[in-house]
């Protein structure tokens, strides 16, 4: 592996003074499994690496108001046994247990796990289900960005070279809101082969008043299953409705083949998956 610089800023203002110094010759490491892995292969070959691991604001899950603030260097296992967590999105604590082994966990962070941007991250799609956005700042500000516009392509993310993510916030959702994530995997450690997450709320009488759907290993990036949503939002939610909107993201997904399975077998496990997501929220709902 080539040879780097490596800094470990103890506040915000140090590591936006840093990546405004080194630019695209830097790179924010969190857990590093992903950019360790990139780097011993010579895909990536920064001449810097700056680690906030110091950085107590970044390691936060707290609420505010009608938000969900998660640090970015929070950890997958932080955000799995967060009884906040658990109780108003159990989807992000789901997804979250499920990123590899729990050594991983242990150490992977949710703003690394967004910002490596592989189209079949767990976090990604449970986030994007959940209606997230994510802060970005550097010296010259910061600015807010929707998760489903955050990434621009498979490991590439909406970040300036100037910019680190710093928080992602989850709006907290309407009373009787349900929500689930499922993974399609041949071992429990392995990457998803597809992922999806469901958000919906449902009324009384059975009429979807919101829905959302994320799904990663879909496409060359995760994804919202907006024609899928669509077709369920402000209808009665039944099984003939669910299948339709199965087939739905079956037909609009374009997954990449990879060593996880053949394009058309995660087509079908897309819409597989989200038949089963949408049964499991609809059964979670309160009696």
């Amino acid at each position: 592996m080539a040879r780097f610089e490596y800094f470990e800023p103890s506040h915000l203002d140090e590591l936006h003074d840093l990546l405004a110094r080194y630019g695209e010759d830097a790179r924010v490491i969190a857990g590093g499994q992903s950019l360790l892995i990139m780097m011993r292969q010579g895909l990536l070959r920064p001449a810097v690496l700056i680690s906030p691991d110091k950085i107590s604001a970044l390691n936060v899950i707290l609420q505010q108001g009608n938000e969900m603030i998660l640090g970015a260097m929070a950890t997958q296992t932080q955000i799995a046994q967060e009884e906040k967590i658990r109780r108003h999105f159990p989807l992000l604590a789901q997804a979250a247990s499920k990123v590899g082994s729990v050594h991983v966990q242990n150490l992977g962070t949710v703003g690394g796990n967004l910002c490596h941007a592989e189209p079949n991250g767990d976090s990604a799609p449970a986030l994007l289900a959940a209606g997230a956005s994510v802060r970005a700042s550097g010296k010259r500000g910061e600015r807010t960005i929707p998760l489903e516009e955050f990434f621009r392509g498979p490991f590439e993310n909406a970040l300036e070279p100037d910019q680190a993510l710093t928080h992602i916030h989850v709006p907290i959702p309407a009373e009787g809101a349900t929500s689930v994530y499922l993974k399609h995997v041949l071992r429990a450690v392995d990457r998803a082969t597809v992922s999806v997450g469901v958000m919906v709320q449902v009324d009384n009488g059975g009429r979807c008043r919101e829905i959302r759907i994320g799904l990663s290993g879909a496409a060359p990036t995760p994804i919202r299953a907006k024609q899928a949503e669509a077709l369920l939002r402000d209808e009665k939610i039944t099984d003939s409705a669910i299948e339709a909107a199965s087939v739905e993201v079956s037909k609009n997904c374009d997954p990449l083949s990879d060593a996880h399975g053949p394009a058309d077998y995660k087509r079908k496990m897309a819409g597989l998956l989200t038949k089963r997501a949408l049964r499991q929220a609809l059964q979670a709902r309160p009696a």
